[in-house]
């Protein structure tokens, strides 16, 4: 495990197919990756152990993840923040778990292209276009469901909608960490997904078993 202090971090991220589990300190809300406009964020090169990114605030490439063939990378309670990238989550032949995260903004957000893995307790807000794409020509392999989407030009390309999902605004605090009170994020993701005072699980970067505030 690599802990991260808190701070601001202009650079990128590769972790060359290393299978290490990388998390801030204090989370999303206080560790922030910026890519200095470059390509992308983090990108997740080929490997064959699976990857864990946990707890940081990402911004500032064209998009922001961008998972190479055969890359394998976890992404919980991350907080992707970017009006003007290209999409905010690329995937090609890739695999991991994508849960309890923030997407917000980008063109078309979030690309999945043949992705082995999950897409659970997610909020998608304010896409310019697409929130969630369906990249691959035949059938795509991911499991999805319980996501809340609010504000995009549309909620899926080529997708149906996941059971569980909701389109409904978030009532979510950026500044304190919470979802307000009356949020339908509240005890809205996946029933077998627990919090961390073993309820039923919120939907976004508060909520899941890895939560920081909670």
């Amino acid at each position: 495990t690599i802990r991260v202090r808190d701070g601001t971090y202009y650079e990128t991220l590769n972790l060359f197919g290393k299978g290490i589990w990388v998390e801030s300190e204090s989370g999303p809300l206080l560790t922030r990756l910026n890519g200095r406009a470059s390509n992308s964020v983090i990108t997740v090169s080929p490997n064959s152990i699976v990857a864990t990114v946990r707890g940081f605030w990402l911004e500032g490439a064209v998009r922001l993840v961008r998972y190479e063939l055969g890359g394998q990378m976890n992404f919980y309670n991350n907080i992707f923040f970017d009006s003007t990238a290209s999409a905010l989550f690329f995937t090609t032949y890739s695999g991991g778990e994508i849960r309890n995260n923030l997407f917000s903004g980008g063109d078309y957000m979030i690309q999945i292209g043949y992705h082995w893995g999950d897409l659970f307790n997610n909020i998608m807000q304010y896409a310019q276009n697409g929130a969630l794409w369906n990249s691959a020509i035949y059938t795509n392999p991911l499991t999805y469901g319980f996501n809340l989407f609010w504000n995009n030009g549309h909620n899926y390309d080529y997708f149906e909608p996941g059971q569980g999902d909701l389109d409904a605004d978030p009532l979510l605090d950026l500044t304190t960490g919470r979802l307000r009170e009356g949020s339908p994020a509240i005890d809205g993701g996946n029933p077998s997904i627990l919090d961390l005072n073993d309820s039923r699980s919120d939907i976004g970067p508060f909520g899941g078993p890895w939560a920081y505030y909670n």
